[in-house]
């Protein structure tokens, strides 16, 4: 899957945001579109060290899928979003 071009930009403008320099937000974002192509609903079955899926966009797993499950359930919100 290709990344968005206009997602790219708005995820590295929103990493500038919170004070990254813009070299440092591309990694980010270069990062991300490594891991998912910057796709929030990215999932690749079974593929973490525990057999678990790797999640969303930055391909969370075990732990860390968890506590995203855990943060979304808090506000309500999908994994996704």
């Amino acid at each position: 899957m290709a990344f968005d071009p206009v997602r790219a930009q708005q995820a590295r403008d929103y990493f500038i945001s919170l004070g990254y320099a813009p070299h440092q937000a591309a990694g980010i974002v270069g990062n991300l579109i490594q891991e998912s192509s910057l796709n929030t609903g990215a999932r690749n079955r079974g593929d973490g060290r525990d057999g678990s899926d790797s999640i969303g966009v930055g391909q969370w797993n075990s732990d860390r899928a968890r506590g995203l499950h855990r943060f979304a359930a808090s506000r309500g919100a999908p994994v996704t979003d």
